[in-house]
């Protein structure tokens, strides 16, 4: 797929259906287009699906590294298993730049993975040209 192709990792946070996740982001680069803006769009990916829209967020003339952020409430429908959180940057120049994070749905309390060192309560995404 367009994040890459790389296998699912282990997932860096569990959040449990219809509970209320915090989705931070950078955006690494300005690549705001006054005549076309683009967006920020935030989708799951379960099994090769790609879910509804869960946010969008109008690109604006921000600079680069400008960070960004929001609550999303993960589909109360949502069947456990690992998905994996598809942030997409629609430049309106004819590119678009990917990231993902890895996540398992649970019916279990929420509770972040912590990886070593990472004191994060939610998993960051931060743009660049090698994930286009």
């Amino acid at each position: 797929g367009p994040w890459g192709g790389a296998p699912m990792g282990k997932p860096s946070m569990m959040v449990k259906a219809g509970s209320t996740v915090e989705i931070n982001w950078v955006k690494n680069l300005n690549h705001y287009n006054p005549t076309a803006p683009g967006n920020f769009s935030l989708f799951g990916i379960n099994q090769g699906m790609r879910s509804p829209l869960l946010y969008s967020v109008p690109d604006t003339n921000t600079p680069s590294l400008t960070p960004y952020h929001t609550n999303i409430t993960v589909p109360g429908f949502a069947m456990p298993g690992t998905y994996q959180l598809q942030l997409v940057y629609y430049t309106g120049r004819g590119f678009n730049f990917f990231q993902c994070a890895d996540v398992q749905v649970t019916s279990a309390a929420w509770e972040t993975v912590k990886e070593e060192g990472n004191t994060d309560s939610a998993p960051m995404m931060m743009f660049d040209h090698n994930n286009m």
